[in-house]
Formats: structure tokens, sequence, C-alpha cells
């Protein structure tokens, strides 16, 4: 079973997921790298992470664009150059330059937490992710050359799927052959995505969770945003 490395980190308990996609030289592990969520006060955790386990980031997937999955994408980006970053086009603006007008609305509710300047002016998408596109489409965006990453047949198997009501443009990347789900704020642990914030839709996502469940084996593991991972699908109806 593919071995995803995971840490929990940022203002919300956020799941940040490592996903290996092949092998590199000098003992370099290529991997994706979903929803970067870590403050400032994580960073060294993070980076320690990174290093303890040999990984390279070649890509910033996001799951969708609220403030506690892209908590640390502009230090992911001043460390890794040129990495490309990959949302689906419905949460653009969540990101790019005018990111913290959209920020701001979906922190309005949570007083508690303040806005944050890490939120201001992050990097925009490199491309869109797109529903039933193979993550081997965007490789060629990847700069897998770094470490002399050849071997891709991995991306083949990752398959993005657009699940619209927690935002507009949330997404689940699914392995058919590893029987994995990664799926944001869609479904969690015996529940699911709130959609009180900009871009929620209730009815979007029940139908969205009603396709998710119709795609996937009931023992396909679940690996969420938020909470307990590795839960089957069928722990969930």
């Amino acid at each position: 079973m593919l071995n995803i490395g995971c840490l929990t980190v940022g203002l919300l308990g956020t799941n940040t997921y490592f996903i290996p996609i092949g092998e590199g030289s000098l003992n370099k592990v290529p991997v994706l790298l979903v929803d970067p969520a870590f403050t400032q006060r994580e960073k060294d955790v993070f980076l320690s992470y990174i290093q303890s386990n040999n990984f390279y980031p070649v890509a910033v997937l996001l799951t969708h664009g609220h403030f506690d999955h892209v908590y640390g994408l502009k230090d992911v980006r001043l460390l890794w150059n040129d990495i490309p970053i990959f949302i689906h086009k419905e949460d653009s603006d969540f990101i790019g330059s005018d990111s913290s007008i959209l920020q701001k609305q979906s922190l309005a509710p949570m007083r508690s937490i303040p806005f944050s300047s890490d939120l201001d002016n992050l990097p925009a998408a490199t491309a869109f992710l797109e529903d039933k596109k193979s993550l081997s489409s965007y490789s060629p965006y990847m700069r897998t050359d770094i470490f002399g990453i050849k071997d891709l047949t991995a991306l083949c198997e990752w398959q993005v799927l657009h699940t619209p009501g927690h935002t507009g443009g949330s997404c689940c990347f699914f392995n058919e052959k590893q029987n994995i789900c990664i799926s944001g704020d869609t479904v969690f642990y015996q529940g699911y995505g709130r959609t009180d914030l900009p871009r929620g839709n209730g009815r979007a996502l029940l139908e969205s969770i009603k396709r998710l469940y119709s795609v996937l084996p009931k023992d396909t593991l679940i690996f969420p945003g938020h909470g307990e991972r590795g839960f089957k699908v069928e722990e969930n109806y």
C-alpha cells in the first residue's frame, strides 16, 4: 500500500499530505504536497519532516482555497521557487494577487482568527485542476528533472474529482489502484464540510457526496482535510 505522509498543522488542525510519486536520485523521494497549512510557528516542524523523510516536493495540490489549507503557500513557493501550484478554476481567486479579498470574507465568521499577511498576495495557480483528469496531465509543469526523476507512472494512478459544495472548486484526488481518496473538506469521518462560508452550497455538497460514494469502492480509504484519516468509505454510510 502507498505510504502517504501526513502532518496535522495550522490554525484548525489541517492534514497536510505528502504523496510519493516515484524515485529520484540522491535518495530524494519526489512527492506531491497537498494543502500546505503550516503557520510561521510551524515552519521548522514542516521542514524537519520534509528532511527526515528525504522528501522533495515537485508540485502543490490544493483541495480548495480556504485559508486553513493555503497558509503555508508563500513559504513553499519561496523554498521551492519553481514549484507549480494546482487548484480548480472555481477556487482560483482564493490565491493570487487579490486573494486577501476572499480570504478575509472566509475569516469573517471566525472572529477568533485574525487575518494574517501570510494570506496576502498568495502565489497564483500554475494550472487548473479539471474533473476526471489524470494527474499525469500536469507532469509537464513539474520540476522532475532536479533530482533525476524519470519514472512518473504513479501520477497516472491519480484522478481529479471535482466535488463542489464546501467551495465551488473543491476537489478530491482518487487512486483506484491503491484504493485511496484524499477528500479535502468534502467528507470527514462520519461528517462533511461546512457550507456557510463564501462559495459554500449545501445542495451541491450533498450531490458531490452522492457522486463520490457512487464512484469509490466501499473499502476505499479516505484521507480528509481534518480529523481521523485512513477510514473506509463504508464507515460513513
